[in-house]
């Protein structure tokens, strides 16, 4: 795989991730004040996490380290998931939005799944 598809397959993860820290920050703005401030905190976090795994992926200088960061931004992934499924039960975003965040987590699931499985065979192939 060459550099320059490895950094454009990264690139549409940062991307998907830097829509979902947008979407989920629009949706906080309606939660009740009461019930939001350690989920809201919570769920930023999670998404920035993701987000911010990505830069430092394109910044990484071995396989080793690649992997490391792809299993942080699984985690916070994981976690995310976690946390929404919180605020759906809560009844804090509406059914046709949570059903749209859990497709972008898969997406991006996939996304992460995808770079790291490239990863490993252009270490095999290279």
């Amino acid at each position: 795989m060459t550099t320059h598809f490895r950094h454009v397959e990264n690139l549409k993860t940062w991307q998907k991730s830097a829509e979902l820290v947008q979407r989920i920050q629009r949706l906080m703005q309606h939660f009740p004040e009461e019930q939001s401030y350690h989920l809201c905190r919570q769920l930023r976090e999670s998404a920035i996490a993701i987000s911010s795994r990505m830069v430092d992926y394109r910044e990484a200088t071995g396989d080793t380290q690649r992997d490391t960061i792809l299993g942080e931004a699984k985690g916070a992934l994981v976690t995310l998931h976690a946390q929404l499924i919180a605020a759906d039960n809560a009844k804090l975003i509406p059914l046709l939005d949570i059903r749209s965040l859990f497709d972008d987590i898969r997406q991006l699931a996939v996304m992460l799944r995808t770079l790291g499985e490239n990863m490993r065979t252009a270490h095999k192939v290279g």
